[in-house]
């Protein structure tokens, strides 16, 4: 913005001139301080403050790649039993990368990004097994399928929009899941199956005999009621 002698004057005596136009502020240095914060926040396990710095970069400059990168990864580890934010995770990363002008930081972003969604993808996974593991009610069976399911439709989603694939987790899923069910039996559902129950126990010879169930007992066969046994193939 240029001034006329006139306004340099009217400056100089009153301090005040009226300005017409349209001013551009800089806000490079401010940027690049909440970027900062943002980061060392999420790196000391903050996730809520990397989060809400990133917001405020977001604020003043909305395609801003790091942050958008930023809010992603700082809202996926905040994500909760009760609250999943992966979703949202993966439309800050696809924004980041759309927004990423630089071909070489955008190879770099893909590869990190890849990383952070597999981490995030296993970690609800893990969250979903252990409440299963805990209580394997038919509705905590339903949200670990259901969370499985989703974390593929995320995957294509970003394939999709994005053109890479994130690291292969399915295969650890699968394991992790499989344990979860294993746990469950072993450690709830058989116990609620066998309690107080008798069990049969054959011996080398082919007899067979009674006695009532031990908490280690979990390899053996019971003899319950049609109501127990069908209780037990529900919750399998």
């Amino acid at each position: 913005m240029k001034y006329t002698p006139e306004n340099a004057k009217k400056m100089m005596i009153d301090g005040v001139v009226n300005i017409q136009g349209t001013v551009k502020l800089d806000n490079t240095k401010l940027i690049d301080n909440y970027l900062s914060i943002s980061r060392n926040a999420y790196d000391s396990g903050n996730s809520k403050e990397a989060e809400e710095y990133a917001n405020k970069v977001l604020e003043i400059d909305p395609t801003n790649y790091k942050a958008l990168y930023l809010k992603g990864v700082a809202a996926g580890w905040q994500t909760s039993g009760m609250n999943n934010r992966i979703p949202e995770a993966v439309d800050c990363f696809a924004l980041a990368i759309e927004n990423c002008a630089d071909e070489q930081k955008l190879e770099d972003l893909k590869e990190t990004v890849a990383n952070d969604v597999s981490k995030l993808t296993l970690a609800m996974m893990r969250l979903r097994c252990e409440i299963y593991k805990k209580l394997p009610s038919e509705e905590n069976a339903i949200s670990l399928f259901a969370e499985a399911k989703n974390s593929l439709d995320l995957v294509l989603k970003l394939i999709a929009s994005c053109g890479f694939k994130p690291k292969e987790f399915r295969g650890e899923a699968a394991t992790m899941m499989n344990n979860a069910a294993v746990d469950a039996f072993d450690g709830v559902i058989w116990k609620d199956y066998t309690n107080g129950k008798p069990l049969i126990l054959t011996n080398k010879f082919g007899v067979s005999k009674y006695k009532l169930a031990q908490p280690n007992d979990v390899s053996r066969y019971a003899t319950p009621s049609k109501y127990d046994f069908d209780k037990l193939l529900a919750r399998r």
